[in-house]
């Protein structure tokens, strides 16, 4: 088998089918395996929130002790051809030595991955290696809100990411301000930033669907916001709340009671004094009147960012001679719901065939590998 990336779809579906006996390439083109794993803190308040950060971190290591996994960091396919001696596909890899442990010591994140024991190590150069088939887990690229300067990120200091306060989690167990590091006391979340929009980002009319991760995501950093500092003032702007599972609608009305949920989206965001996030919106209802203008102050602004396919993807979809969707997500949805990506031998899991958390990710390289090992 050949496994492209190594994050946590790509290495679920690894350890799935090496503890089953099969040879699994897994090539990864960073300098470290985990992917956006890397960057994501645990959001436990006194109970386990089921992030699944620390789900994520046992199967990553587990890639390091699986003796059947030949991990390959720094590496990328460069070109597919048809097998020989039995084999359906040749797949010709590019190493990059370059791209080697100094890349890995810039990762922020509290866990970083190294590849050790049953890693190659990296050496400029190709190498061939012949397999029965081939699973796509290259991921995805959060939503970048500079695209959109409605939402001031870039140009208001005290705006940043879900995927920076995820960061911060990760380094230092708290969500801080960027202009004074102090812990702010008035957070605003802003959810469906880059999903559910026609919004300027590649094709205009790609973008008007659901990541389904942000309002977990969000709404478990809050919660955990909340948790380390009861005295601070949350409010959720939003359109609609995604049911993201088990356990949702307790959860959720736990979030209620604790957090404020404004049904708008705001239309300008701007600099106050003294790093003040400025908002102003207009409130569907309520006691400020439906259509009448809102202005609030907040101390830090985290937008729930989406998730967008990776932009190259296409160059590996050409590569491997497979389809992706108009959003760029691998594969043609099935009535099924199941990716299609008509070539024999190839599947696609996680992130990379269409918007899924880390459960989902895991769930469904669990799901791909075993019907893989049953038709062997």
């Amino acid at each position: 088998m050949l496994v492209i990336g190594a994050g946590i779809a790509g290495a679920a579906a690894a350890v799935r089918l090496g503890r089953a006996g099969i040879t699994v390439h897994l090539i990864e083109k960073q300098p470290v395996i985990g992917g956006h794993i890397n960057e994501m803190g645990c959001k436990a308040t006194d109970i386990c929130q089921r992030c699944n950060v620390c789900v994520a971190g046992e199967i990553l290591r587990s890639v390091r002790n699986t003796p059947t996994i030949h991990l390959h960091t720094c590496t990328e396919l460069l070109e597919l051809h048809k097998g020989e001696d039995g084999n359906r596909y040749s797949a010709i890899l590019t190493h990059n030595s370059s791209t080697g442990k100094s890349g890995a010591e810039k990762k922020t994140g509290a866990a970083l991955f190294m590849p050790v024991s049953n890693s190659e190590e990296p050496e400029s150069g190709q190498s061939t290696v012949d397999v029965d088939s081939i699973i796509i887990a290259t991921g995805y690229e959060p939503y970048n809100p500079i695209e959109n300067n409605v939402y001031g990120y870039g140009r208001v200091p005290n705006v940043i990411t879900g995927v920076e306060a995820e960061s911060q989690l990760a380094r230092q167990n708290r969500i801080t301000r960027v202009t004074d590091g102090k812990r702010p006391e008035r957070i605003a979340f802003i959810q469906c930033v880059g999903s559910r929009t026609e919004e300027i980002y590649r094709r205009p009319e790609d973008t008007d669907y659901c990541s389904t991760v942000c309002c977990s995501y969000a709404l478990r950093i809050a919660q955990q916001m909340k948790y380390q500092a009861e005295e601070s003032q949350i409010t959720i702007f939003y359109m609609d709340i995604q049911n993201f599972g088990k356990g949702f609608n307790t959860f959720y009305n736990d979030c209620k009671k604790m957090m404020r949920f404004v049904r708008s989206r705001p239309y300008e965001i701007r600099t106050g004094a003294d790093g003040v996030v400025v908002i102003k919106y207009s409130p569907e209802n309520g006691e400020d009147g439906a259509g009448n203008v809102v202005r609030e102050e907040f101390d830090l602004v985290i937008l729930a960012v989406g998730i967008r396919p990776p932009a190259d993807g296409w160059k590996l979809a050409d590569k491997l001679g497979v389809v992706i969707d108009k959003q760029g997500f691998f594969g043609l949805k099935r009535a099924s719901g199941l990716p299609d990506l008509q070539r024999e031998g190839i599947f696609v899991v996680g992130a990379s065939e269409s918007p899924k958390d880390i459960a989902g990710s895991i769930a469904q390289a669990e799901a791909v590998s075993t019907f893989i090992i049953s038709n062997q």
